[in-house]
């Protein structure tokens, strides 16, 4: 008789753990940084499909934070949606910010906020952010590209595929970048602070 093969292809069945289910599965004393992603339009656009707006992106973000993080939980939040990291700026003032950056390396024809280091700088400084999380390439390829951000007075995190070279860790360090996201961590290079930048009208 013939003996039927079982397929090696087994649908999968489990459901994504949510943002709740990791707050209460995780060790309080386990810090976050929550990428909130959201389409371009250019990408919206060509899928021809209907997305929540971002307003409720963010506040069912916020929802979620509050009601379930543990108080003295470390979170910091980043996404490359300007749009995104301004609301999260503005709605609430106890977690800080941060904007990803391709850092030129992408072109995104419906923002010209996205498209350059300096636009990312710009942006995060009006925005009231704490920094920028910036693609790795440019800086490696230009680390005086560094200190000019440095001098704008954002945190400079970076990511990317560079960052599992020790060589490019090693310059990056040298010209002051406050934080190295890789494939294994987040790194940081120096004890940052970590709070909210005060606001014009903060006193």
């Amino acid at each position: 008789a013939s003996r039927q093969r079982r397929s090696s292809h087994t649908p999968v069945q489990e459901a994504f753990p949510t943002l709740q289910d990791v707050f209460e599965h995780s060790p309080p004393d386990l810090g976050f940084d929550i990428e909130i992603k959201y389409p371009t339009e250019e990408h919206n656009s060509s899928q021809g499909l209907d997305y929540f707006e971002r307003n409720v992106v963010v506040d069912e973000t916020l929802r979620v934070v509050y009601d379930h993080a543990a108080h003295d939980r470390k979170i910091i939040f980043t996404s490359f949606d300007p749009d995104i990291c301004l609301m999260l700026s503005l709605k609430q003032p106890r977690f800080p910010v941060l904007l990803l950056t391709d850092g030129g390396t992408a072109y995104i024809e419906y923002d010209p906020r996205r498209n350059s280091l300096q636009q990312a700088v710009c942006f995060a400084k009006s925005a009231n952010l704490l920094g920028i999380v910036s693609k790795a390439t440019p800086l490696v390829m230009a680390p005086k590209l560094i200190k000019i951000v440095k001098q704008s007075g954002l945190l400079l995190f970076t990511w990317g595929a560079e960052n599992n070279e020790p060589e490019n860790i090693r310059i990056q360090e040298e010209f002051g970048v406050d934080g190295i996201i890789s494939d294994h961590q987040l790194t940081p290079i120096a004890d940052s602070h970590t709070s909210r930048p005060p606001s014009s009208g903060d006193a």
